[in-house]
């Protein structure tokens, strides 16, 4: 999937190379903080996978957001980058 490709090398390298964090742990912390009806596998695990095609670009658009306004970082539209 396009957004997911997006999402790994851009959205979360971005967050990644700016802050240090493993890009495992930066998904983590995201998803808990964005993710309104969260859906667990089991009793302490999150999962995006069972999200729509347009749950997912919304998720993404707020993890974008969050980092623009919490760390001043600008990430790239997905139209403005080639994966």
């Amino acid at each position: 999937m396009q957004e997911n490709k997006y999402y790994w090398k851009v959205v979360m390298g971005y967050i990644s190379e700016f802050t240090g964090h493993d890009p495992v742990y930066l998904h983590e912390v995201y998803k808990h903080r964005h993710i309104p009806f969260v859906k667990f596998i089991d009793e302490a695990r999150l999962t995006t996978t069972d999200m729509t095609h347009e749950e997912i670009w919304a998720y993404i658009d707020l993890v974008r957001m969050d980092a623009k306004i919490r760390l001043g970082i600008l990430i790239p539209d997905p139209d403005g980058v080639i994966l």
